[in-house]
């Protein structure tokens, strides 16, 4: 799973440095371990479009949907923003 969390933070780097929208990424060696907020696009009292937790020591199934789920919405929008910028 470690490997699977260095991954989700280069990916969440770059969304937020290629796109607008927000990205948290949180880790700790307590709780969760590893949470991942995304707001699509920043507006103060939007909430967040996607809130993923992930237990680093401790993984199993729920953790790993959660991964596969960050991933794919991480991806979603570097790909969606390479569209908008080959319009």
């Amino acid at each position: 799973m470690k490997k699977k969390i260095e991954e989700l933070l280069r990916l969440a780097m770059k969304v937020q440095e290629k796109t607008s929208a927000y990205v948290s990424f949180e880790t700790s060696n307590h709780g969760w371990e590893c949470v991942v907020m995304i707001m699509d696009g920043f507006e103060i009292n939007h909430g967040y479009d996607g809130w993923y937790e992930m237990d680093i020591f401790y993984p199993d199934e729920r953790s790993e949907k959660e991964y596969q789920k960050a991933k794919e919405h991480l991806v979603r929008l570097l790909r969606k923003k390479r569209k908008v910028e080959m319009a």
